[in-house]
């Protein structure tokens, strides 16, 4: 009798949870990777999901390198792309960066955070679809993000 009852409970369960995740999943869908920033070394990496590309440059300085996460999300609901590159602390120190859809995609919002706050709007650039790095400011940044819609 035990067993049933225990049977009938893993059941519900399972029944609950692929429900759940059928839910998140028409709500937002991700993709993500982890990106090492290396001292000395500038790279682009690029992510794609259903045709729109977030692409982010950086050249930096530092003592060692770190893991950053890139995501590009959708939002069904706003029908908006996120596109977040990032860590929790950085200690590296940017020369240069930018983020970007592509000339395709204009950026509806867009955030460059330091360690603790935001980075002051006079020290970035935005064309409409780039975000980017001011010539004359160099310094830590965490992260940075992009909205578009397609």
């Amino acid at each position: 009798d035990y067993h049933v009852i225990g049977n009938t409970t893993e059941k519900m369960m399972r029944i609950a949870i692929v429900g759940l995740v059928a839910i998140m999943l028409t709500m937002c869908i991700a993709d993500d990777m982890i990106i090492n920033l290396r001292p000395g070394f500038p790279d682009t990496v690029t992510l794609t999901m259903d045709g729109v590309t977030c692409e982010f440059y950086w050249a930096v300085e530092g003592g060692s390198s770190e893991e950053w996460e890139l995501s590009l999300n959708y939002d069904e609901d706003e029908k908006v792309y996120t596109c977040w590159i990032g860590r929790p602390i950085s200690y590296l120190y940017f020369q240069d960066f930018y983020a970007t859809f592509g000339d395709n995609y204009e950026i509806s919002e867009k955030v460059v955070r330091l360690n603790d706050k935001e980075l002051e709007p006079e020290y970035v650039g935005f064309d409409g679809t780039t975000l980017y790095q001011k010539d004359g400011w160099e310094g830590t940044i965490a992260g940075v993000i992009i909205k578009t819609s397609k």
